[in-house]
């Protein structure tokens, strides 16, 4: 069962805090009496976006699906009452152009798991509220090759949890079911379906340290584990997000937490089976937090999330931009005059992005937040900024190349400086410059008669916080 009601939208004007504006195309709020979230959003076949989030109405939660177009204009809202008590958390496409709907259902006192799949419209084609899934906590779903879905989370309850994972078909049936239990508390969190047909999950464990360290478990199609690395800090990290970095790694983003009220930003990358190459944390003195991860059609990944470090006291939302090797290139902090945040990010074609959140714009309740940027966006400071990163240059000439490049790099002052050559797994692979360097051109030539022909990076690294990368193909 669906139902329609009206809706009263607003194109709002938000301030960036202390920093300057990115190319902002719009913002719009979904604004009725009642407290909405949207947690999700995807580019449909159509053209146009479709969010999923939970509307609350006398204390009863329900899945909402949003129909927008992309410029802001919110054309439809759909409600789905047969599943709840439900909050929504994840929306994908189906191979026919229709929706997979997924979350939460308190239908039978206790959290378990639901799914609906609609038509290309959101009309219900089938939906199913897992009761045999008991003291299965819903964390993340994610489509599979074969038009059916893959679904994680954790399962236990006083005595610890385990994480869990489980394959649905097409038409909403389960088909197997695993647990992973590694000794005291351990999360699934995110989970993505790898090339060769296995799963990866990430999530957080308290197994093996006290308190939650990252951790990534690699399956087969079947779920039966082919590797599990937990990841050693001296704080807790708890991985949300996983997406595929493009050249047979991973990269995964959560919550570095340093104390109980300082949290920042976190984001690694691993290689295709587990080595952690780079990692980085980005945040301030207060709490800031990752909900989402994209992979940037121009290169490197968008972070999205709150603060309580920047800007209002009473948290703004937050994106961090970073590079391939998880350096900060910009951040940008939004905010009305309570609290905003995001929770899906979407990019599409032409390189613009679209958030999903919310906004607690009237004290009272939240309303569903939407917001598109024309990306790449320009203007946008670095949490560490000091050198002005448009004054730094790195050009490569000729590119492709054949044995011998030259590198021109260009610092607006003296600085320290790192400029290395990496191949497409992100391996360093030949250091040309380390050191302190004097302002203005420099030129460095690259003899790469030793190297096979293929895809390189070159990546100039200033004071340790502004990195600059550009690709280069050797052909021979």
């Amino acid at each position: 069962m669906k139902q329609f009601l009206f809706i009263i939208t607003a194109i709002i004007t938000f301030y960036a805090a202390a920093i300057a504006q990115p190319d902002t195309l719009w913002t719009a709020l979904l604004s009725t009496r009642f407290d909405e979230r949207a947690n999700d959003i995807l580019i449909c076949d159509n053209g146009n976006l479709v969010s999923i989030g939970e509307v609350t109405i006398n204390s009863i939660y329900t899945p909402e699906l949003i129909k927008l177009t992309q410029d802001g204009t919110i054309l439809e809202v759909i409600r789905y009452p047969d599943v709840a008590p439900a909050i929504g958390y994840e929306v994908a496409l189906t191979q026919d152009g229709g929706f997979f709907i997924s979350g939460r259902s308190d239908m039978f006192g206790i959290q378990v798991p639901y799914l609906i799949r609609t038509d290309s419209i959101g009309n219900v084609t089938w939906q199913r509220v897992y009761e045999e899934l008991q003291l299965h906590v819903y964390e993340n779903m994610n489509t599979t090759n074969d038009g059916g879905v893959v679904i994680t989370g954790f399962l236990g309850w006083m005595t610890g949890f385990d994480i869990f994972l489980v394959k649905v078909d097409g038409n909403g049936n389960i088909l197997w079911q695993q647990s992973y239990d590694y000794g005291n508390n351990d999360f699934g969190r995110t989970v993505v379906q790898c090339d060769d047909g296995g799963y990866l999950i990430a999530g957080s464990s308290s197994s093996f340290e006290p308190g939650k360290r990252a951790f990534i478990l690699k399956t087969d199609e079947l779920g039966t584990q082919e590797w599990y690395i937990c990841y050693t800090s001296s704080v807790q990290v708890d991985l949300y997000d996983l997406v595929k970095s493009g050249d047979g790694g991973y990269i995964a983003a959560g919550r570095y937490e340093y104390t109980v009220n300082d949290d920042d930003f976190y984001i690694m990358k691993i290689d295709s089976i587990g080595n952690r190459l780079y990692e980085n944390i980005i945040g301030g003195s207060d709490i800031d937090e990752c909900f989402a991860l994209m992979k940037c059609q121009s290169g490197g990944f968008l972070m999205g999330g709150v603060t309580y470090s920047y800007g209002a006291d009473s948290g703004d939302l937050l994106l961090i931009k970073v590079d391939d090797f998880t350096n900060e290139e910009w951040h940008y902090v939004l905010g009305w005059e309570f609290c905003d945040f995001v929770n899906g990010i979407v990019e599409n074609n032409l390189g613009e992005v679209f958030c999903a959140g919310a906004s607690l714009s009237n004290i009272v309740s939240y309303d569903c937040l939407f917001m598109g940027f024309a990306y790449p966006v320009q203007d946008v400071t670095s949490f560490n900024q000091e050198l002005p990163k448009d004054n730094i240059v790195l050009n490569c000439n000729p590119n492709p190349f054949n044995q011998r490049l030259a590198l021109e790099y260009v610092l607006p002052e003296a600085a320290d400086m790192h400029l290395a050559v990496y191949d497409i797994l992100g391996r360093e692979i030949q250091l040309l410059a380390n050191g302190h360097s004097s302002l203005g051109k420099h030129t460095i030539v690259w003899d790469a008669s030793e190297q096979s022909s293929g895809v390189y990076f070159i990546r100039l690294m200033v004071d340790g916080r502004w990195s600059m990368v550009e690709k280069v193909v050797l052909v021979k």
